[in-house]
């Protein structure tokens, strides 16, 4: 497994993700996400997107996080 910079990642395969644990997100509002956000997504072998996990600053001294998302396939282990 590796971690990358949520920018790396194409929206349909965020897409995925989120519909994969039956999230509402669309691609569009994760394309909104990341251009508000900042996040790191984890990757397989094959580049296969399993997790992610973003933040959100409010001012210097302040963040929020948001869509953690776990593979549901790495849910059971």
């Amino acid at each position: 497994m590796r971690i990358a910079d949520i920018e790396a990642v194409e929206l349909d395969r965020l897409h995925a993700l989120s519909l994969s644990v039956g999230w509402p997100h669309r691609a569009e509002d994760w394309q909104f996400l990341r251009e508000t956000g900042r996040g790191f997504v984890a990757l397989d072998e094959i580049g296969r997107v399993l997790g992610s996990a973003m933040w959100f600053e409010h001012g210097s001294d302040f963040a929020t996080i948001g869509m953690v998302i776990t593979s549901p396939r790495l849910q059971t282990l």
